[in-house]
């Protein structure tokens, strides 16, 4: 986004809302957390470790040191979780709370299947800890988030992150590169200017039939 705005600076800021939906990488994970190198080493062989690599060297980059020793467990919870902040509180504080919980995950290597680390993700982000392990105590919307989850699957997804952009009309896969973002938002741009300057014709041609006396106005009481 910034590069965008970067690029139109007599523009309005672009909004981007973001809506954040359950799919589940790896079905197979249970609630009782295990090391992140024994599954690493079990899904992708020793080959995990030059992969680890480079996303440490790109997330140093940015100023994030990725914990690759901690743990990893079933993530439903988490998906349950996010699922009622988005309904209850809406997008924003929705991000607010995976933001918080990618840092309890990736950066400090909590396992996201651990209640009290995603009541830690709620608190951060202003919400009530006793109301938000109350919720996932009681297992609530666990059919609804199943039944999430199942879709996303038979939908075609292989991975995350995967975006629909403007309603679904546009569609990104995988971690791209931020040009393939700049490309979407030009073209979505680029539609909107397309369309006011539709509208702006159309009312031309019907300011131009009224005073040629082929149409009549109802703002001038003429019909």
């Amino acid at each position: 986004m910034p590069r965008y705005n970067a690029a139109h600076p007599d523009e309005p800021a672009l909004a981007v809302e973001t809506r954040w939906h359950p799919f589940d990488l790896n079905p197979t994970l249970t609630a009782e957390a295990r090391p992140k190198t024994e599954m690493y080493e079990a899904r992708f062989g020793p080959g995990y470790r030059r992969m680890w690599a480079q996303m440490d060297a790109i997330g140093a980059s940015v100023g994030i040191q990725f914990d690759n020793t901690g743990l990893i467990g079933s993530t439903f919870d988490y998906h349950r979780l996010l699922t009622h902040v988005l309904a209850t509180h809406g997008a924003g504080v929705q991000t607010k709370v995976v933001e918080a919980l990618f840092v309890e995950y990736f950066e400090k290597g909590r396992p996201l299947s651990d209640h009290a680390v995603l009541a830690n993700g709620a608190e951060k982000a202003g919400l009530s800890r006793d109301e938000t392990l109350e919720f996932l105590a009681l297992g609530e919307l666990g059919y609804e988030t199943r039944v999430t989850l199942d879709k996303s699957r038979r939908s075609g997804i292989g991975g995350v992150p995967d975006f629909d952009v403007a309603g679904g009309k546009f569609r990104i896969h995988g971690a791209e590169d931020p040009a393939a973002w700049l490309s979407v938002f030009e073209r979505i741009r680029a539609e909107r200017i397309a369309a006011s300057a539709g509208t702006k014709t159309e009312a031309a041609d019907a300011k131009g039939a009224v005073e040629a006396g082929i149409a009549c106005s109802l703002e001038n009481g003429t019909c």
